[in-house]
């Protein structure tokens, strides 16, 4: 038997805070919507880190249906009812060289911060 090859994708979600949970279910109905139960059971895909706060997560993706899973990114936006923007940032064939790459780049939230901006979670927050 031959053993699969993987990558692993970084991906940050701007907008709307969503949980690890939510995040899951609609990953893998959007997949079986857009590729079935035949195909969609061939994207092997998982979810290793996964923050919240920075909007970012980590997956392994089998490297036969990475561009079948990058396209499920693109058509997820939104999440109950939670609007929501997946960017892919960096793919890497190990989960070293991508966290490595990760430091020398910022999220997108963490830039927003840097600026002084608003992300939609403090704009969220009721505020005075």
């Amino acid at each position: 038997m031959v053993k699969e090859k993987h990558r692993w994708i970084l991906i940050e979600i701007i907008g709307e805070k969503i949980t690890q949970q939510e995040f899951s279910k609609a990953l893998r109905r959007k997949i079986y919507e857009l590729y079935g139960t035949m195909y969609g059971a061939k994207i092997n895909y998982k979810i290793i880190e996964y923050n919240p706060e920075e909007g970012t997560a980590i997956i392994r993706v089998n490297l036969k249906a990475l561009d079948h899973f990058r396209t499920v990114l693109m058509f997820l936006r939104d999440i109950n009812n939670k609007k929501i923007i997946i960017n892919g940032r960096l793919v890497s064939g190990t989960i070293k060289s991508l966290k490595r790459k990760l430091l020398a780049k910022k999220t997108w939230h963490q830039r927003m911060r840097q600026r002084g901006g608003s992300t939609p979670e403090s704009d969220a927050g009721g505020g005075t």
